[in-house]
């Protein structure tokens, strides 16, 4: 059976991990179901999605207010072989390739990376960015910008009695996350994984491995806009010139921007203590030697 990468994993790296991290609205401890893989910035304005594993297609949502797949955007399902399902989110509108009860093997393109959310943190087909941003101010939700582009995927089990566990809510706190699952080992099975700093790789013999060949092709445009062969692929897996959905948790760190900031102020007032406590040492009369003027003269060299 053959298995994929869900994007070029020359072109995109890992930005936010499964777990709980800070609210994009309120900063809020809050729960990301999934994964969010980025692209590079400015690099590729229509990254390709692809199938990570042979499915069927369970569900398409739309980018609608009304969607009941509210908080997703343009939405893929996939119902695998063995009782998984794969949710591709935030998809371009009027990208998506692939129909309900449709069957696609793994490296089967079903859209474009973007970053559609049924108006929630991103504008609506045909609203401009001043018109979203009002009404999601007026929503509570403030932001210097949209939503960057980026692919969420949520892996969740079927539900006790069999049935799919979508379409539900985006969750937002473990209990709500009833169904979901970490996505990270299920892609390390298929033969992809993760650094610390987010970049893909791929294990040698694993089965998206030796489904490289299929694969490869369906990437093969990818490629070709760039200009790129070969060994070149890794170097540019490893670049720092992606943008991580603000303010998601920084893979690199694994950490809030927030938190980052307490801990530069917390280093910096160390340090500053520290450099106070060394020059007071170095100015205090030292009586064993002289009295305060005789230290002074050493400790300062003057003469």
């Amino acid at each position: 059976m053959s298995a994929s990468p869900p994007v070029n994993p020359a072109t995109s790296r890992l930005v936010s991990r499964f777990g709980v991290r800070p609210s994009m609205a309120s900063g809020a401890p809050h729960m990301h179901a999934g994964l969010d893989l980025g692209t590079s910035k400015g690099r590729r304005e229509s990254e390709p999605i692809y199938a990570s594993k042979a499915g069927v297609v369970s569900l398409v949502a739309a980018n609608t207010p009304t969607s009941s797949m509210s908080g997703y955007g343009n939405a893929v399902v996939l119902r695998h072989g063995d009782g998984t399902y794969g949710l591709y989110a935030h998809m371009q509108d009027g990208s998506i390739t692939v129909r309900p009860g449709q069957t696609v093997d793994g490296g089967t393109q079903i859209g474009l990376m973007g970053n559609s959310t049924n108006g929630h943190f991103s504008p609506l087909p045909g609203e401009s960015t001043a018109q979203w941003a009002a009404r999601a101010n007026a929503a509570g939700y403030h932001a210097p910008g949209p939503m960057v582009r980026h692919l969420h995927y949520e892996l969740r089990v079927a539900r006790p009695d069999g049935s799919s566990p979508f379409p539900g809510p985006y969750p937002t706190s473990p209990s709500e996350a009833l169904f979901n699952r970490d996505p990270s080992p299920w892609f390390g099975d298929l033969g992809l994984r993760f650094s610390t700093r987010g970049a893909a790789t791929i294990v040698p013999g694993s089965p998206i491995d030796r489904s490289r060949a299929s694969w490869s092709q369906s990437m093969a445009g990818t490629l070709a806009v760039m200009g790129l062969d070969g060994d070149e692929l890794d170097a540019l897996g490893q670049e720092t010139g992606y943008q991580p959905p603000e303010p998601e948790r920084d893979a690199k760190w694994g950490i809030s921007k927030t938190e980052r900031l307490m801990l530069v102020t917390g280093g910096i007032v160390l340090t500053g203590t520290i450099a106070a406590f060394i020059i007071r040492s170095r100015m205090r009369p030292n009586r064993r030697r002289g009295g305060p003027r005789q230290n002074r003269l050493r400790a300062w060299g003057s003469k």
